[in-house]
């Protein structure tokens, strides 16, 4: 997509699988509310967005795969019909803008996103839109429960997969799944409740604001080779930003806001109300306004082959 060889792409998210990689690459990735795309098997963790290099590619998949489908049995239709303005720019004059600073937990900013993220909230203020410090107060422990449960998942899919599958997980995500302490089916429960009501808290929170800002993510910068910028922490640690949206399953959308001193692009969130997607998309096209990032899409290399699909 950086190329421009394709347009977009489609992405499958339980923590920051679409927000993450879009920031990284210096366009748009949308989590939509969790059950306005099916997935399947159904599941109230995981759920699918596109990515796409401005807002309107990833509408334009968004509007095609919002559908309802009985092989998820939690996804419903989204009207499309509920917008007379679609495509239209939503006007930030007059919101509420709840502006996270810090979770609570994990990176912080490092100074290269704190002068974009700071830019761009003086650019809201300077629209219309009122401003609010929002502080989520998520905390390690809820970060370890959310851990607990992930390394649960990923140990059982590699248990359950053909032996030539588990040979081909990436040592790093081996190791995570293998670190987890031992724990009883009780312990896995009451850590889903504890993430339960986490979320159920993070929802009554936040709807005080039409809006929620954010970086993506707090160090904007890290080897391509390390899964994060602290290969000591667990391996989501620094996807802190973003993760705690797909258990509360409010729509996600990750924007450029612009790029560091060194050429590197870094992401903005911004989070709506459940079932707010379109609008979302609305809002996300005025901040592309606002924001007007100039961006030089590197050309495919001569020698770059077009990768195949074994059919079998």
């Amino acid at each position: 997509m950086r190329t421009e060889s394709l347009l977009s792409a489609w992405a499958r998210t339980s923590r920051a699988a679409c927000a993450c990689p879009a920031a990284q690459c210096g366009i748009v990735g949308f989590k939509p509310t969790q059950g306005t795309v099916p997935y399947a098997p159904a599941s109230n963790w995981r759920s699918a967005g596109p990515m796409g290099t401005t807002v309107a590619d990833v509408r334009e998949i968004f509007d095609v795969v919002s559908r309802h489908d009985e092989s998820d049995q939690w996804s419903f239709p989204y009207d499309l019909a509920e917008r007379p303005s679609r495509y239209a720019p939503a006007d930030v004059k007059g919101l509420s803008v709840g502006v996270i600073d810090w979770p609570g937990y994990g990176p912080r900013m490092d100074a290269e996103t704190r002068a974009l993220f700071e830019r761009l909230l003086e650019s809201l203020s300077h629209a219309g839109a009122r401003l609010s410090e929002h502080k989520p107060g998520i905390t390690d422990a809820d970060f370890e429960d959310l851990d607990l449960c992930l390394t649960t998942r990923c140990e059982a899919e590699v248990r359950s997969a053909p032996p030539d599958r588990r040979s081909q997980l990436l040592p790093a995500v081996a190791r995570w799944a293998a670190s987890s302490p031992p724990r009883s089916a009780a312990d896995h429960y009451d850590s889903l409740e504890r993430l339960s009501a986490r979320a159920v808290h993070l929802l009554a929170a936040g709807s005080r604001f039409d809006l929620l800002v954010s970086p993506v993510m707090g160090v904007h910068q890290f080897p391509a080779d390390h899964f994060g910028p602290d290969t000591t922490m667990p391996l989501l640690y620094h996807a802190n930003y973003t993760a705690w949206f797909n258990q509360t399953g409010q729509p996600a959308l990750s924007l450029c806001m612009g790029f560091s001193p060194g050429g590197m692009p870094i992401g903005v969130q911004v989070v709506g109300r459940r079932r707010t997607d379109g609008w979302l998309l609305d809002v996300g096209q005025s901040l592309e306004d606002l924001l007007s990032v100039e961006r030089e899409w590197p050309g495919p290399s001569q020698n770059q082959r077009t990768p195949t699909r074994d059919a079998t």
